[in-house]
């Protein structure tokens, strides 16, 4: 176990901790991070438990886990995150638990999630979500994986607010779609038709 918690520290460099090659356990949390960039956690492929919890973090690069395919527990929560790329967390075929509760997320980006066998526990709960319909993918994929345990609770709009997301089904999203007609008519005329 690798305890830095409560460092004030505010970067990794990357690769720092790639001699730490039979660390289990990195504690990070109660730190000043404020994005975690590609190449922090090189290295640390047998790291299980990894702690971010009570950090400053607004950004995740997509790539930031790449390797880390023994990770199981991923502390993520009390950050400042407000979105993070689809591909963030696959790849990460251990994890069971995954805690980005007290952040804030307002959507859960289309594909998230994904490729995660082994996901037991998802928390996003004490995030300002909003249970429109870009979030209809995603209850879906709560209710296609019964193992899995999610607590998230909708934040707007007033009519769902306070809801859990595991509870609602496809019908109770408020759904406005937004058509664009393509035009029929040529941009450009050949000028030998007449």
């Amino acid at each position: 176990m690798k305890d830095l918690q409560a460092n004030r520290i505010y970067d990794i460099a990357p690769g720092i901790f790639s001699h730490l090659y039979k660390l289990r356990s990195l504690l990070l949390n109660d730190n000043k991070l404020t994005e975690l960039r590609n190449g922090m956690f090189y290295g640390v492929r047998r790291v299980k438990y990894l702690y971010l919890y009570r950090n400053k973090i607004t950004s995740i690069e997509s790539g930031v886990f790449q390797g880390m395919q023994y990770l199981e527990h991923l502390y993520l929560h009390v950050n400042e995150i407000h979105t993070f790329d689809p591909l963030t967390f696959s790849n990460l075929p251990q994890l069971e638990r995954l805690f980005l509760q007290h952040n804030n997320l307002k959507t859960i980006p289309l594909g998230s999630f994904r490729g995660l066998p082994k996901l037991q526990k998802l928390r996003l709960d004490s995030n300002p979500l909003k249970c429109d319909c870009s979030m209809v993918w995603f209850v879906k994929m709560i209710n296609e994986h019964s193992v899995m345990t999610v607590a998230a609770t909708c934040y707007e709009p007033s009519g769902a607010a306070g809801m859990p997301l595991a509870a609602m089904k496809e019908s109770d999203f408020q759904c406005t779609f937004c058509f664009f007609k393509a035009s029929i008519f040529p941009t450009s005329f050949d000028s030998n038709v007449v």
